[in-house]
């Protein structure tokens, strides 16, 4: 399949889409995991820790890779960026995940960190395999996750339920212009989706988690 040139403006448009949401990161992850600490409570500062590693895991390998673009579709930058994205969406579950039972939290984050370990090794150490299915297993771990979390969600507050239902809907849109190779600034668009569902979900975290827990 030939591949479309990325022109300079594209590609310097996908640097600053990166740039923004790895700022964002960095500054809004540091206010979420100090005022967790202002609010006392040993479980949001760590779930809202592996939330924040997560996110800049993911952003980081993404603006390493897009920014060097290597030829080699094995290249171990494609392979880091695309398994960062399976342990930012189990990331991004666990502060909610340990909002339920004590029981079905364990088993909850058991099978949620299961998937997305399992599928970040074969991004891996098995490049190239399964390109399309994991495109699905992207989207199903994110709904899969909230499906067995639906019990914790619908505690939430209001805006915190929206919130992070909008970060999914974001995502799942955004899948349609990472798969749309053809479209101009295709690689900018889906990013943009990216840091605007992770800023959905900063903000359902901070209020149904870190705030909710004083």
């Amino acid at each position: 399949m030939k591949v479309r040139p990325i022109s300079r403006g594209e590609h310097l448009a996908d640097i600053v889409v990166h740039a923004v949401g790895i700022s964002f990161a960095v500054v809004g992850g540091g206010v979420l995991i100090v005022v967790a600490a202002l609010m006392g409570n040993a479980t949001p500062i760590v779930t809202g820790s592996i939330y924040v590693l997560g996110l800049l895991m993911m952003l980081t390998c993404s603006a390493l890779y897009n920014a060097v673009r290597p030829g080699k579709p094995d290249s171990w930058l494609r392979r880091f960026d695309h398994a960062a994205i399976f342990i930012m969406i189990a990331g991004s579950c666990t502060p909610f995940a340990l909002q339920g039972e004590p029981g079905w939290r364990i088993a909850s984050l058991v099978l949620l960190w299961s998937v997305a370990l399992s599928a970040a090794g074969i991004k891996l150490f098995l490049p190239g395999r399964f390109e399309k299915a994991m495109i699905w297993l992207y989207l199903a771990l994110g709904w899969g996750g909230a499906a067995i979390m639906a019990g914790q969600i619908a505690q939430l507050p209001l805006v915190a339920s929206a919130t992070l239902a909008a970060g999914g809907v974001l995502y799942s849109v955004g899948v349609i212009f990472h798969v749309w190779d053809s479209l101009k600034f295709q690689n900018a668009v889906w990013h943009g989706f990216v840091v605007a569902a992770a800023v959905c979900h900063y903000i359902a975290i901070m209020g149904g988690v870190v705030l909710a827990g004083a």
